[in-house]
């Protein structure tokens, strides 16, 4: 695996979790700009931490270059568990944004992949988490995450845990100093459009399920940062179908598409 940091003037970070150490280029680390994680390289022992049992540089589906970071769970025996964690104390105070690509081949049942920014030791309900779940299968996903990390808490580490039995990639993880996506001034008109349409006024009878089952979109991928959530709505809607679920829950806020 190779990680490039470039230096500028910002205090910076990057790492991941338990069992290994990846490789960074360490010196002036305390001013790097960007640091990115690039799996073409053999896995190597510096500044980061994984589970061997189920972390590896994977040659199979790579998603760019010649290999990603493989994460197969479908040997493991316990519900979570934490394949790469950022080391503890590279998160410094401040706004970052995390760019990740990643590929789901299989997925178990009640299986999904997360990607999260916490306490290094927090457990599955700190209050301080920030996380994406992601169940799609099949095609790759660009996902970008912006956190903040408050004043006083230094032990914050990006993180990827896999839920029961996931076999997926994962590559290019960048993470640099960088803030939320800016709200537009432009306003919206003072009156609705009069746009024709092309078909006649319809009404829409609401479904009365037998089963009272619900899941969420998010738990597909979707997000107010995620750039696109057509795939993860596609994916939600296709599993309420199989799985019998009458309800799908958006979560407020501006989902783009």
């Amino acid at each position: 695996m190779k990680i490039i940091v470039i230096f500028n003037t910002i205090t910076y970070i990057v790492a991941v979790q338990m069992f290994f150490m990846c490789g960074a280029i360490a010196q002036g680390a305390e001013k790097a700009q960007e640091i990115y994680y690039n799996f073409d390289g053999a896995l190597s022992t510096d500044n980061c931490y994984y589970d061997k049992k189920y972390v590896n540089i994977s040659t199979a589906f790579p998603i760019s270059g010649k290999a990603s970071l493989g994460i197969d769970t479908r040997s493991s025996t316990s519900k979570w568990n934490a394949c790469f964690k950022t080391s503890s104390g590279l998160l410094k105070e401040g706004y970052y944004v995390i760019e990740f690509t990643a590929r789901i081949i299989t997925l178990g049942k009640d299986s999904c992949l997360t990607f999260l920014v916490r306490p290094f030791h927090a457990n599955e309900n700190d209050p301080h988490t920030k996380l994406i779940t992601y169940r799609g299968i099949g095609e790759k996903r660009l996902f970008r995450m912006s956190v903040y990390i408050p004043a006083g808490l230094k032990n914050y580490s990006f993180q990827i845990h896999a839920k029961n039995k996931v076999y997926a990639i994962v590559d290019d993880i960048k993470i640099y100093p960088g803030g939320f996506l800016a709200v537009s001034d432009s306003k919206m008109p003072a009156s609705h459009l009069n746009c024709p349409t092309g078909c006649s006024e319809v009404q829409v009878k609401f479904p009365r399920p037998k089963r009272n089952k619900t899941t969420s979109v998010s738990d597909f991928g979707a997000g107010p940062l995620v750039q696109d959530n057509t795939k993860s709505f596609n994916d939600a809607i296709a599993y309420c179908k199989s799985a019998g679920i009458s309800r799908l829950e958006v979560p407020k806020g501006g989902l783009p598409l």
